[in-house]
């Protein structure tokens, strides 16, 4: 009787140190398993914080751009329309003062054709 109440005593003060020690490790585990998730977080939150700051200064470069591409469309169009007006103002004033000198021409000759009709008219008044 002895003998197996030390082997019982001997038996429940082991199986109460393995689950001791079960315990410890178990919250180790636990510990542990919680700070690499909290760092995995921590990392993670980092990195989303890095992305978005390069995608704002990724779009507000590209808008830069935009803006600047735009205002040289702009202002090439405004040189270009400039000079399309320039020259269609040149072009009219040419057409119009050719269009004059012909007109002169033309008043010219037509006065000196009549002018040699009436003399001739009147040279054959004269004979007759």
């Amino acid at each position: 009787r002895h003998i197996s109440q030390m082997i019982l005593s001997v038996t429940r003060h082991i199986s109460q140190m393995i689950l001791s020690v079960t315990r410890h490790i178990s919250q180790m585990i636990l510990s542990v398993t919680r700070y690499i998730s909290q760092m995995v977080l921590s990392v993670t939150h980092h990195i989303s914080q890095m992305i978005l700051s390069v995608t704002r200064y990724i779009s507000q470069m590209v808008l830069s751009v935009t803006r600047h591409i735009s205002q040289m469309i702009l202002s090439a169009t405004s040189c270009i329309s400039q000079m399309v007006l320039s020259v269609t103002r040149h072009i009219s004033q040419m057409i119009l003062s050719v269009t004059r000198h012909i007109s002169q021409v033309i008043l010219s000759v037509t006065r000196y054709i009549s002018q040699m009709v009436l003399s001739l008219m009147r040279h054959i008044s004269q004979m007759v």
